[in-house]
This record gives structure tokens, sequence and C-alpha cells, in this order.
């Protein structure tokens, strides 16, 4: 499960430059919500600028994805499994923020089938009282 080879700073790098090569220059804040199981991911981005406050979608690259599968490698805790949901936020400024949910069941806009919430549950094993109440019964 985690990669001691992986580091979290050069992850998170790797998001910040697949969200930044397509991002136009005057962006301000940029927030990417990923929902993700080891057969399934969906993934949302939008940013604003410093003139307009409504978010604007927009598309990293290919290379956010990868990253974030990554990331949910690096991070996936023994006994606990891995996270579901990811919120990826940074600034102009280079700051950033990163939230991960091991709990919710992910919003993913389809439907997903059970099987593959198992087969996400046999990659990242979780003990019983991390299970959560709306995981499928096998």
């Amino acid at each position: 499960m985690t990669n001691p080879t992986l580091d979290t700073g050069d992850v998170y790098q790797k998001i910040v430059d697949a969200s930044l090569a397509n991002l136009p220059d005057d962006w301000n804040t940029a927030r990417i919500t990923i929902y993700m199981l080891s057969s399934q991911s969906h993934l949302g981005a939008e940013y604003t600028t410093q003139n307009v406050e409504a978010p604007i979608k927009f598309v990293p690259t290919f290379d956010a994805l990868r990253a974030f599968k990554e990331l949910r490698e690096l991070t996936a805790q023994p006994g606990k499994g891995a996270w579901y949901t990811a919120i990826f936020k940074m600034d102009r400024s280079g700051k950033f923020d990163v939230e991960f949910d091991y709990d919710i069941k992910p919003a993913f806009p389809y439907d997903v089938d059970d099987e593959d919430y198992h087969e996400d549950l046999d990659e990242y094993p979780r003990e019983p009282e991390y299970i959560p109440e709306w995981m499928p019964a096998r």
C-alpha cells in the first residue's frame, strides 16, 4: 500500500503542474475534486479569476489523474484503507490545501457497481471498524 519511494511533495507538485498547464493566465484560485476507487475515478476542476468569482470549469492534463492515483497509493493507511474523495485547492501565491475523505461514499456522477467497491476494499483492506456503513455487503 504505502510506497516509501514516493514523496507527497513531489506528487503535489505534479498536480499543480498538471493544473497550471490548462489554467488561463488570469486564474486566481483553483479547486480539483476527485472521487476514486481502484477501478473508477472522476475528476472535476474549476477556477476563479480576480474579475469573476463564479467558478469556471477546466480540465487539468491527464497527468493530474495519474498524480492523484499516486497520492492515493501513498496516503493509504494499513487497516484504514485509502481515501475515496480528495479536494485539492490552490491559489496564485502557491499555497495549496488538500482534504481527504476516507468515510463518505464518493459522489460519482454515474452508478458504480458493488464489485468496484469490493475490489477497492480488496486492494486497500480495512479493519471492520473502518468499513463504512454504506459499503455494499458481499
